[in-house]
């Protein structure tokens, strides 16, 4: 089997979020120490853009952002719109995948969020976010996915921004040291995160083989510190992303070619993957590995497990000791020890162990067993089996996976989860890095509860997790957003192993 196709990941649902969040193009106001939502970045002016930024990726295009602000002067709750698209042309694994996004944000007439749209499209995958405002500060969220529909109430106070708009009223006042700091909404998980802009100084700056004068920024979004160059007029020239892409101001038809690029090779996977101060040569026979992670925060890091041990910690490290997934001799009957454990047996958005399709699959594959280890193990093994192994771009989805039969490691993980949920066993999504060819590659499994956590690949074909399987988060979108502040910048450093 090619290990190497195995590993398409979980970075592109991060990597639309991140795409989507970094165009913080330019904001009115005074740019002091914060900013109250959309009433601050609307009070002083609103003028109706278009605008269009090509994105790199090692400095060959590989897609287009396209941004539109307009109003309705007759419309009161919908009196200003922002629209935006985004294309990507990206190889994972040596396949080229192309991801659509979309994101629309409708603004009342006292610039209050009224209601907002995401969607992410790619093959065989596709999301869709709806959000509307029903009283106060409460919306109502509805999210489709693989044929399933979800629907939840949520807060969000008015200070929460979903999606900037591109205004160039603020640009003629930012002196270096001045800042803007605000709440953005993460529409996957329903969370908001703070962003913080800060005012540099003028800087040159190569622009389509162009000197170009501009005004530099540092952005600070999710313990990473990217930067953004604007005009002296206020208009964006290029700005960063943490996931290592760059883009850059352009007209309709650059964009247009970008997004249409052909030809890409620069693998985003390989490029974003940790390097390993040394090979392994066959992490499945290990019996120990003692490494040392650094490079990033490790504050919020989930690691201790019971094939997983911390040694020793800082701020900007942590050293852990790793052992291969021991199994018990047999599991608890199915439905007993549970207590305290309902929150792994739930149904969610994205993990849908309730939809009959999945509690009718769920019952066939566990046939009647009553045993959890050898019904987890029959689940491992029928997710191996028919799930075919290929690159998934879009975000995973347990139906969507049942229907169409293939899919990477969160694609496999959410199936498992959503099964064994389905089958009463308590289950959950581990995200971390796993060795393959002289590099860590950031990967997702799933972790079941048969009287104690034992963990399983059903992507690798590993019953049992070997011990390069280094866990760093666990849970769904909301929980895994700490992985971005690595991405790019972790290290690992092999310190020992048997």
């Amino acid at each position: 089997m090619n290990t190497r196709i195995l590993k398409a990941s979980i970075l592109l649902s991060w990597l639309a979020m991140t795409i989507w969040f970094a165009r913080y193009e330019a904001f009115p106001g005074f740019f002091t120490q914060c900013q109250r939502g959309y009433k601050d970045l609307f009070s002083e002016g609103v003028l109706i853009r278009d605008t269009w930024v090509r994105l790199l990726f090692n400095g060959k295009p590989v897609g287009y952002s396209h941004t539109q602000v307009d109003i309705d002067e007759f419309m009161v709750s919908e009196r200003y719109r922002t629209q935006n698209r985004t294309v990507l042309n990206l190889v994972l694994m040596g396949v080229e995948e192309r991801i659509t996004m979309t994101a629309d944000a409708s603004l009342d007439v006292m610039y209050r969020l009224n209601n907002f749209e995401m969607n992410v499209s790619a093959r065989n995958s596709d999301t869709h976010v709806a959000g509307r405002r029903l009283r106060g500060d409460v919306f109502r969220i509805t999210i489709r996915s693989g044929g399933g529909t979800t629907r939840q109430h949520v807060t969000i106070p008015d200070d929460t921004i979903l999606y900037s708009p591109v205004t160039d009223l603020a640009v003629a006042r930012l002196k270096p040291g001045e800042q803007l700091s605000f709440k953005t909404l993460d529409p996957l998980s329903m969370r908001a995160t703070p962003v913080t802009f800060r005012a540099i100084g003028p800087e040159t700056i190569e622009l389509r083989g162009t000197n170009v004068q501009a005004r530099a920024f540092t952005v600070e979004f999710l313990g990473k510190t990217t930067r953004s160059w604007m005009s002296t007029d206020g208009d964006i020239l290029r700005y960063e992303t943490p996931m290592g892409m760059i883009a850059e101001a352009c007209d309709a038809r650059e964009a247009m070619e970008a997004g249409h690029a052909s030809g890409i090779t620069d693998d985003i996977l390989k490029s974003l993957a940790a390097k390993s101060s040394r090979q392994i040569s066959d992490p499945k026979t290990l019996k120990r590995l003692n490494v040392r992670l650094s490079g990033a925060p490790f504050d919020n890091v989930q690691v201790e497990s019971n094939r997983q041990k911390i040694e020793d910690r800082g701020d900007d490290y942590i050293e852990l000791t790793l052992s291969p997934q021991l199994f018990p001799e047999r599991g608890m009957a199915i439905g007993s020890g549970t207590d305290g454990l309902e929150e792994y047996l739930k149904s969610s958005a994205f993990i849908q162990a309730d939809h009959p399709d999945i509690r009718r699959t769920a019952a066939s594959i566990v046939s009647g067993n009553d045993d959890s280890l050898e019904a987890a193990q029959a689940i491992y093994e029928w997710v191996n089996q028919k799930i075919a192994k290929r690159p998934a771009p879009g975000i995973p989805s347990a139906l969507q996976v049942l229907k169409t039969r293939e899919g990477d490691c969160n694609e496999h993980t959410y199936l498992f989860v959503a099964l064994a949920r389905a089958a009463r066993l308590p289950a959950k999504v581990k995200v971390g890095i796993t060795y393959s060819r002289g590099a860590f590659y950031y990967h997702a499994w799933p972790a079941v509860f048969v009287g104690q956590w034992i963990e399983m690949d059903p992507t690798f074909g590993e019953p049992g997790v070997d011990a390069a399987h280094i866990a760093l988060f666990e849970g769904e979108f909301a929980d895994q957003l700490g992985l971005l502040q690595m991405i790019g910048s972790l290290n690992v450093e092999i310190l020992d192993e048997e």
